[in-house]
C-alpha cells in the first residue's frame, strides 16, 4: 500500500517509459476498503501521471487534494478499480476533478494496456468527477463499469459528472455499463457527456444500463467541426 498526507503530490510517475508504471492492489478483495493506502491533503494532484504506462490502482482512498485526485497526461494504460475518490480540486480554471487525464491511450480491455474505472466511488470533486480529453491517438476501449459517481452540487464549480471529449484527430471509445450517476440539478449538469469537436477522428460512446438520477441531462452526445460520432444508449434508467 501507499499512503501520503500533505506535500505537493502523493504519487508522481513522470517519464517512466513504455514498460514503467505502478500497480497497487491492496488486499485484492471485493471491497472498496482503502487497503491500498490513502492519498490526501496534497497541494497539487494527489496522484500525478505524466508520460507513463501500465498504471493500475486499486482499493485506495484519494481525498481532499487541492489539485485533481488523479491527474496527468500522455498515459498509455490506466486501470482504476475499487477506489474512493472524493473532495479533490479547488480550481475550475484548471478543470480540477476527481480523475482528469488528457492524451490517454490504451489497448483493448483484455490487452496489455487496458483503460477504465471499475466499481469505484467518485464524488463531490470540484468541477468534474471524471474527465478524459484527447487531441490525438487512439483510446481503444475505455470502460466505466458499475461505478457510483455523484455530486451534491456544493463542492465547487460543478459541471458534468463525466466528460469524454475528443479534439483534434483523436479516436476514442467509451464503453459504460451499469453503475449510478447522481447529480443535484440544476447545480450539476449532465451525467455522461461524449463529444467530438475536432478536425477528424471519431468518438464512439456505448452506454448500457446504469441509473441516472437528478441530472439536467442523463446522457448527452454531440459533434462539431470535422469530428465524427457513433453512439448507442440502451437500457438506462433516468429520473
Amino acid at each position: 500500500s501507499i499512503t501520503a498526507s500533505g506535500g505537493s503530490n502523493g504519487i508522481v510517475l513522470n517519464n517512466t517509459g513504455a514498460l514503467g508504471g505502478l500497480t497497487v492492489t491492496g488486499d485484492g478483495g471485493g471491497l472498496n476498503n482503502g487497503s491500498g493506502g490513502t492519498i490526501q491533503n496534497t497541494t497539487g494532484d494527489g496522484i500525478s501521471l505524466s508520460n507513463t504506462a501500465r498504471v493500475r490502482l486499486a482499493r485506495m482512498n484519494v481525498n481532499n487534494n487541492l489539485g485533481d485526485g488523479i491527474g496527468g497526461s500522455n498515459v498509455n494504460g490506466l486501470l482504476i478499480e475499487r477506489m474512493n475518490i472524493s473532495g479533490n480540486g479547488d480550481s475550475a480554471a484548471e478543470d480540477e476533478s476527481g480523475v482528469n487525464i488528457s492524451e490517454l491511450t490504451g489497448t483493448a480491455f483484455a490487452g496489455t494496456n487496458p483503460t477504465g474505472i471499475l466499481t469505484s466511488a467518485i464524488s463531490n470533486n470540484h468541477e468534474f468527477q471524471v474527465q478524459i480529453t484527447n487531441t490525438t491517438g487512439t483510446l481503444t476501449d475505455f470502460r466505466l463499469t458499475d461505478n457510483t459517481i455523484s455530486s451534491d452540487g456544493t463542492s465547487g464549480t460543478i459541471g458534468n459528472l463525466v466528460n469524454f471529449l475528443g479534439l483534434g484527430s483523436a479516436t476514442m471509445t467509451l464503453n459504460a455499463s451499469g453503475g449510478s450517476y447522481t447529480g443535484a440539478a440544476p447545480n450539476t449538469a449532465t451525467g455522461i457527456q461524449a463529444d467530438h469537436s475536432g478536425t477528424s477522428g471519431t468518438v464512439t460512446a456505448n452506454v448500457t444500463g446504469g441509473t441516472f438520477t437528478n441530472n439536467n441531462v442523463a446522457v448527452s452526445v454531440s459533434v462539431a467541426n470535422g469530428g465524427n460520432l457513433n453512439f448507442n444508449v440502451d437500457g438506462t434508467t433516468s429520473t
